[in-house]
């Protein structure tokens, strides 16, 4: 017997994250939320508070989850109220009963109306352009949002 015959793995985790097109409710359904995610959370929330940090880059190998953890701040940083409460559903999921994690991020991060998400996609063009189209992009989508 093979093991496709025993094991069948998801769609989803055949492919890596986009964070181009994956920041919606429904990706949040099937992450994983390991150690890894937690210590880059801890980290980016003690450098935002302690240092006043406000950009970070975020390395290691291919798959080793640097695009779901981008997400899942991304969903917890989001202005939609659905995929706030989808990211932060799949990190209670990983901790329940308690929501510690979320508890060191809430401390940091104040959400009110939640923040302009600029997605960044490396391409052919300039460094400059990527994130120039990336900005009018997010902005326009707030704005239009925002009525």
């Amino acid at each position: 017997m093979t093991l496709d015959k025993i094991y069948k793995i998801a769609t989803r985790h055949q492919r890596s994250a986009r964070i181009d097109i994956d920041l919606t409710p429904a990706f949040f359904e099937g992450v994983v939320y390991h150690g890894t995610a937690q210590r880059t959370i801890e980290t980016i929330c003690s450098q935002y508070q302690q240092a006043g940090q406000r950009a970070y880059t975020v390395t290691g190998p291919y798959g080793s989850g640097k695009s779901t953890i981008t997400l899942l701040i991304s969903g917890l940083l989001h202005p939609d109220d659905a995929i706030r409460k989808a990211a932060r559903a799949s990190i209670c999921r990983a901790f329940a009963p308690t929501a510690a994690p979320l508890d060191i991020f809430d401390a940091c991060f104040k959400i009110k109306k939640g923040w302009v998400i600029i997605r960044a996609i490396g391409g052919s063009g300039t460094t400059v352009d990527c994130l120039w189209r990336a900005t009018v992009s997010a902005v326009s989508i707030r704005i239009y949002t925002s009525f």
